[in-house]
């Protein structure tokens, strides 16, 4: 009976042990399950990170195109600002000859010298003096 009673004790740790390792492949099989979750998981996180910087670029993009068009449009306002002063300029010293030849053509008749008639004057104006940058 000594045999048998072994042979039942043997029985039962061997029985035991497949037990354990039933269990132990089982959580081994859910360990595998909930670390291809976080695999899936992390995977999603990345596409959507993604996803995030490539919106984040695309509105980079769009914001130095739109200060590419803003330093055009100041390079053209500037440039515009610059000739609009040169025509000022060129305006002013016409404004400036054109007073001068009419206090000279009133001194002249001031002194009595009629030589120089007013459709002179006129024609004077008229021509302007050559430098005009339009």
């Amino acid at each position: 009976m000594g045999a048998c009673g072994s042979k039942g004790v043997k029985q039962e740790v061997l029985e035991a042990a497949r037990q354990e390792a039933e269990a132990a492949r089982a959580d081994a099989k859910s360990a595998q399950a909930e670390a291809e979750a976080a695999r899936r998981a992390a995977a999603a996180e990345i596409e959507e990170a993604r996803a995030t910087l490539t919106e984040i670029e695309r509105e980079r993009d769009a914001a130095r195109a739109e200060v590419r068009v803003a330093e055009a449009a100041t390079a053209a306002a500037m440039d515009a600002f610059s000739k609009a002063e040169e025509r000022n300029a060129s305006l002013q010293l016409e404004v400036e000859r054109a007073a001068a030849r009419k206090e000279a053509a009133a001194a002249d008749r001031g002194n009595g010298d009629d030589a120089v008639s007013s459709t002179d004057d006129e024609d004077e104006d008229d021509r302007g003096n050559g430098d005009d940058p339009i």
